[in-house]
């Protein structure tokens, strides 16, 4: 068995795979995602194309022919790397022991190809299709390690934002009237303490930076399979951070112009 075989084998049921299927047939076909507790997800060895267009020529006088095509395989995924540094003054700023980096809104399904169509739906309540809960990104130390992270290709569009610090709030977001709904994001949380002098600190106080994901750092907000979106965030203070992305795929590299993100601090819904 090929591999092609064993992808289509995970989005069927039980009984082989049918002789034939329509475009939509296709499309309706989809594999769950399951997520364990450090952040890992089930699927991300699955390889799929898009349908491919043949006609028989109507004047062949074969009865039976084979017909060889070459097709390229996608991953199902996107990746997602992210590293967190920090230029704030030594001990004045730490990530939380538990869950300091965490994705949410992330696809609990993946399709059997991309046909540029918005995906998922949003559905109510938003976790029938999508995970809202806190996924961790796991493994990433302040100014050490990177984290990585898989999943499902989440397509929503663009938004009507004009700059980077207007790509959190709501009315800008690509959905109807501006919605964020259903657009994933990057949380990373961390604790401050500000200096009083005299090696003084005051008490430690919360802090979130939230980072809408997609192709660019203002209206874009589609994360596509077989794509390496890396993510840098340096943590300057208690209410600013900078983004940094650059996201590739298999045949081209795109470098986004570095934007100055100013987030204020979120501590609870989108502005």
């Amino acid at each position: 068995m090929n591999a092609t075989e064993v992808t289509a084998k995970l989005f069927v049921k039980e009984g082989g795979i049918p002789t034939s299927l329509s475009v939509t047939e296709l499309m309706a076909k989809t594999k769950s995602i399951t997520y364990s507790s450090d952040g890992s997800p089930t699927g991300t060895n699955i390889l799929s194309s898009g349908p491919t267009d043949y006609t028989k020529d109507p004047s062949s006088s074969e009865a039976d022919m084979k017909l060889v095509v070459l097709s390229r395989m996608y991953r199902a995924f996107a990746k997602v790397t992210v590293t967190v540094n920090s230029s704030v003054a030594s001990g004045n700023f730490k990530l939380i022991d538990t869950k300091p980096v965490i994705m949410s809104n992330v696809p609990k399904a993946t399709r059997l190809y991309d046909d540029d169509s918005t995906y998922p739906t949003i559905s109510s309540p938003l976790s029938t299709n999508f995970y809202t809960e806190e996924i961790p990104v796991s493994g990433i130390t302040l100014g050490d390690k990177e984290g990585v992270f898989y999943m499902a290709e989440n397509i929503r569009g663009t938004g009507l934002a004009t700059t980077a610090q207007e790509k959190n709030k709501k009315d800008m977001g690509p959905g109807a009237g501006g919605s964020l709904e259903g657009c994933t994001y990057l949380l990373v949380r961390g604790q401050y303490q500000y200096p009083l002098g005299g090696g003084a600190y005051s008490s430690p106080i919360d802090v979130e930076y939230k980072f809408y994901l997609g192709g660019d750092l203002v209206t874009d907000y589609n994360i596509y399979r077989d794509y390496h979106y890396k993510l840098t965030v340096n943590i300057a203070g208690p209410n600013s951070a900078d983004l940094r992305v650059t996201i590739t795929n298999g045949n081209v590299a795109v470098f986004d112009d570095v934007d100055n993100v100013e987030n204020t601090v979120n501590f609870g819904e989108e502005k």
